[in-house]
């Protein structure tokens, strides 16, 4: 992601791409009178999927716990039968 600047420090505009090229080009074509273009890495996009896919899988591990233990007790149950 990245914004473009004018002299004063105000945003003229965003734009985000898939590398800081794409980004920088973008954003050159949208202000090409801006002062100063300001480029952020990707990295906290990266961390915050991360995040989340680590709190996904928890969840889904701690699903797939109980949903086991159910089918123990079905199990059990149906011997008794």
């Amino acid at each position: 992601m990245g914004q473009a600047f004018d002299r004063d420090g105000n945003i003229l505009g965003e734009a985000e791409g898939d590398s800081f090229r794409d980004v920088l080009d973008k954003l050159e074509r949208m202000h090409p009178t801006a002062h100063e273009v300001r480029i952020k890495a990707m990295r906290e996009k990266v961390e915050a999927s991360e995040r989340l896919l680590r709190e996904s899988l928890k969840e889904t591990s701690e699903s797939l716990k109980e949903t086991s233990e159910s089918l123990k007790e079905t199990s059990e149950s149906l011997k008794e039968t």
